[in-house]
């Protein structure tokens, strides 16, 4: 753990060896400075201001904030803050930090897994099934899908093997990310079937769409074997419809 002890002005009194291998800075370099110019980034200057105040009235803190290091770069930084008493008798504040960027790496990670397939990288049927809701709005409306199935999967996992078959599945999966649009939702839904939801999107465009996927898997190269694909369209004109 970090330690920090500075007065009610950020001006730092004491810090500990972790706090320098965090920031990057030397003992030397900052303690008499300014907690403000050293470590805490630009713009959020006010925020750490009131957190001292808080503390200064007798509030115990326990929060994230956006830390700063020598070599510019920020970092997240969970802190404990608690008024004391400095050497000189005054109130300061002793903050103990943690540097946790990892951490939020591995929580960001987690909640991208969370959404996506692990083979494909396409948003995963949980996720399409949440956006289905969400965008179930007249402003949405109409909605299309499409949806698509690889035909003779498990013939070309029996025939090749199921890394053939995983690569197929990839391979389908940038067909259908290039012919659709920023705006659609393309989701592996399980197995070899794909769904791809596309709001504010009339059956007629949808359906073009397709044409395009047919088109696109044509051209495709995937060895001997050709990428033929099942596909539907349904549609809705109210919130209150189901996909027909």
């Amino acid at each position: 753990m970090g330690i920090i002890l500075h007065d009610r002005e950020g001006r730092i009194i004491e810090v500990n060896d972790r706090i320098c291998r965090i920031s990057g800075y030397s003992e030397e370099e900052l303690v008499g400075n300014n907690a403000f110019e050293f470590l805490v980034p630009e713009g959020h200057g006010e925020e750490f201001r009131k957190n001292i105040d808080r503390v200064m009235k007798g509030e115990e803190l326990n929060y994230v904030a956006t830390g700063c290091r020598k070599d510019g770069s920020s970092f997240d930084v969970q802190l404990n803050e608690a008024k004391v008493s400095l050497p000189g008798g005054e109130d300061g504040v002793l903050s103990i930090q943690m540097d946790i960027s990892e951490l939020k790496k591995q929580e960001e990670k987690l909640k991208y897994l969370s959404y996506h397939d692990g083979l494909t990288d396409l948003y995963n049927r949980y996720y399409l099934t949440e956006e289905m809701e969400r965008l179930n709005t007249e402003r949405q409306l109409p909605i299309s899908l499409i949806m698509c199935d690889v035909n003779g999967l498990k013939i070309i996992n029996d025939a090749y093997g199921h890394k053939v078959g995983d690569e197929l599945l990839v391979n389908v999966a940038d067909i259908l990310r290039s012919c659709t649009r920023d705006e659609d939702i393309v989701s592996r839904w399980a197995g070899d079937e794909f769904v791809i939801l596309l709001p504010q999107t009339k059956k007629e465009i949808a359906l073009k769409i397709c044409t395009r996927i047919e088109n696109a898997c044509e051209k495709a190269e995937f060895g001997d074997i050709p990428i033929t694909l099942g596909v539907g369209v349904a549609a809705k004109h109210d919130t209150e419809e189901k996909f027909e």
